[in-house]
C-alpha cells in the first residue's frame, strides 16, 4: 500500500482504486463547496417540517374545538361571532404551536386569545350581537348547552356588559378563581369580584325580564 492509499484508509475507512479517464481528457471538475446553491424550496423538507412544528395540534383542534366553540359562543352570544372568534384563535394559535405547547397550556392560551380578541373587538363596536342559531358541534359542553338550550337565559346573559359577561363566563362557566380571572383580564382580583357581583344582578334582572 503506497502512501496515497494510506492516507484514504484513514479518511475513509478503504482504499479505493482511482477512476479510469482517457490519457488525453481533462478530469472531472470537482464541486466548490461554495458554490451557490439552488434556492428552490424542497416541498418533502419542507412538509416534515411544518408536521413537526404542528405536531399534535390537529388532535388538539378535534379533541378542544366542541369546548372553545361554546366558551366563544357564551361570551358573544352569537354564533357567527364564535365562530370567527375560535377560527382566529386557532388561526394564531398554530403560527406559535411549538412555544404554546412546551408550556403545556394550550387550551388557557386559546381561551385567553379568544376572551382579548372579543373585548377588543367590543371595544370597537361598542354592540353586543344577540344570535338566534345553534352551534354545530359534535358534543355539547353541559354547562354550554344550558346556555344555547335556554333561550332566556342566553339572551339575559348577551344583555350584560362586555367584561363583565366575561367575568361571569370565567367565574361560573369556566370554573376559574378569581386570580386567573385577574391575570386574563388584567386587572386586580378586587375589579373582577366587583364586575361579577354588578354582572350578576344585571344578568338576574336581564333574565327576569326574559321570562316575564
Amino acid at each position: 500500500m503506497d502512501s496515497g492509499q494510506a492516507s484514504r484508509v484513514r479518511a475513509g475507512g478503504h482504499a479505493a482504486a482511482a477512476p479510469a479517464r482517457p490519457p488525453d481528457g481533462p478530469a472531472d471538475p470537482i464541486p466548490d463547496p461554495t458554490d451557490a446553491v439552488s434556492d428552490k424550496a424542497d416541498p418533502v423538507a419542507d412538509q416534515m417540517g411544518q408536521n413537526g412544528r404542528l405536531a399534535g395540534f390537529e388532535a388538539f383542534v378535534a379533541a378542544g374545538l366542541p369546548r372553545l366553540l361554546g366558551y366563544a359562543y357564551a361570551l358573544s352570544g352569537d354564533q357567527r361571532v364564535a365562530e370567527d372568534l375560535v377560527q382566529e384563535a386557532l388561526v394564531r394559535t398554530g403560527v406559535a404551536w411549538s412555544r404554546v405547547r412546551r408550556k403545556d397550556r394550550p387550551d388557557s392560551y386559546v381561551k385567553t386569545t379568544i376572551l382579548r380578541l372579543y373585548l377588543n373587538e367590543r371595544r370597537a363596536s361598542r354592540q353586543v350581537p344577540v344570535g338566534s342559531g345553534e352551534l354545530e358541534r359534535p358534543v355539547a359542553e353541559p354547562g354550554y348547552a344550558r346556555i344555547e338550550d335556554h333561550d332566556a337565559l342566553r339572551q339575559a346573559l348577551a344583555a350584560v356588559p362586555p367584561r363583565m359577561r366575561a367575568v361571569l363566563v370565567l367565574r361560573y362557566l369556566e370554573g376559574l378563581p378569581d386570580e386567573d380571572i385577574a391575570e386574563a383580564l388584567q386587572c386586580s382580583r378586587g375589579t373582577v369580584r366587583t364586575q361579577a357581583a354588578r354582572g350578576l344582578v344585571k344578568l338576574r334582572a336581564a333574565y327576569q325580564g326574559e321570562v316575564t
